[in-house]
């Protein structure tokens, strides 16, 4: 069990998609005590992305990169001592501001940085965890290429009247890909399979 669990149940985390036209972030709150692999799952679900590719977390260390994943995924390229059941949130964020990288699809490299952005202390201010507390910006498509495919796409959506345009909105279409802006409601309705009740396991 985590030293921080009694006196910091709850901590903030701000997930950022970086090299973005916009800006596209995401945050939440999370129990101590979750793996990173849940938190894997967390940041699946309010991006959103599809699950459909490799990822890791990596944090430099005394100068050293460490790379934190589901180690059975990575087929012995990764320790097992560095497997994400076994390292939770508690033990990367304690002080507001501590970082952490996470980057999904080694192809298209969707690289996020998480920030610890808020603690709390009264277990009864958020009875049911995790929870969005906000978010701005659209998720881009899954397998478009990364941050300049993205980028290409956006540029091909800007003239209706091009080939491009046509091959690209159908495409988004068949992907059923949505550009609607971020919505609190049903972010947080992407993580109800997540949600547990804080109550039953604080320690005062």
């Amino acid at each position: 069990m985590s030293s921080m669990k009694a006196k910091y149940p709850a901590l903030e985390l701000t997930i950022e998609l970086l090299a973005m036209p916009e800006p596209v972030t995401r945050s939440v709150w999370v129990r101590t005590g979750t793996s990173l692999r849940e938190l894997h799952h967390i940041i699946q679900a309010v991006m959103p992305w599809d699950m459909g590719h490799l990822y890791f977390f990596s944090k430099t260390v005394k100068g050293s990169n460490i790379q934190l994943g589901d180690t059975k995924l990575w087929d012995g390229d990764m320790p097992e001592s560095n497997d994400d059941l076994l390292h939770f949130v508690e033990d990367y964020f304690v002080m507001i501001g501590q970082k952490l990288n996470y980057v999904y699809d080694i192809g298209d490299h969707w690289a996020h940085e998480i920030v610890l952005t808020g603690i709390n202390t009264d277990p009864l201010a958020m009875p049911y965890l995790p929870m969005v507390s906000k978010g701005v910006g659209v998720c881009p498509p899954e397998d478009c290429g990364g941050p300049a495919g993205y980028l290409d796409i956006l540029e091909a959506l800007k003239n209706k009247r091009t080939a491009k345009y046509k091959s690209t909105k159908a495409w988004l279409n068949d992907i059923e890909w949505s550009d609607a802006p971020f919505d609190l409601d049903d972010c947080q309705q992407e993580l109800s399979f997540m949600k547990s009740d804080m109550l039953d396991q604080y320690i005062p």
